[in-house]
């Protein structure tokens, strides 16, 4: 264990930015928390996992089917520049008592929604994962909360990494 948080701490100490530091406690915590994958469907999925102070982390994954008469974005993550067929039409996590709604900013151009799962730590923490794919791609998306607040969004292209990403924190960066 000392040896864990000795890397942790040197991790957080190179780290220039929040996402590193969320991605450095990620990799220490994950492994002994990390919940199931679970299929998307159509209407809404839901998944929870508890973490190490048996704190359940929950997410409530809703996904649409795309009607014809539908206007939809120029491109889609999982669509690239064809017409998905299903749309995220919103995303609740929870934790412990707390909820959160993640504003559309933070799912309105996901497409193609496969698989979902949520990491819990207990430790005031929580990590929900979304794989999908389609014509354009695979991608993985991913929701970061903490103390009852959603901290940073990152989708990633699975084949490109972060040569292909889109990202966000909450509150935003004012003045950048």
């Amino acid at each position: 264990m000392k040896v864990r948080m000795v890397m942790l701490a040197s991790l957080l100490f190179v780290a220039a930015s929040g996402w590193h530091e969320v991605q450095a406690r990620k990799a220490m915590y994950a492994p002994e928390v990390g919940g199931e994958w679970k299929r998307v469907e159509v209407g809404a999925t839901h998944v929870e996992t508890k973490g190490l102070d048996s704190t359940v982390s929950a997410a409530t994954l809703r996904v649409e089917k795309v009607k014809h008469e539908q206007v939809v974005l120029p491109e889609y993550w999982g669509a690239g520049s064809s017409r998905p067929s299903t749309v995220v039409a919103g995303l609740t996590i929870y934790f412990g008592s707390d909820s959160v709604r993640v504003p559309w900013s933070g799912f309105g151009r996901l497409s193609e929604a496969h698989e979902l799962r949520v990491d819990g730590t207990g430790l005031g923490s929580a990590w929900v994962l979304m794989r999908g794919s389609g014509s354009g791609g695979a991608y993985t998306a991913t929701w970061y909360v903490k103390d009852g607040r959603l901290i940073h969004w990152r989708v990633e292209d699975d084949k490109l990494g972060p040569e292909r990403f889109e990202d966000a924190s909450w509150p935003p960066v004012l003045g950048k």
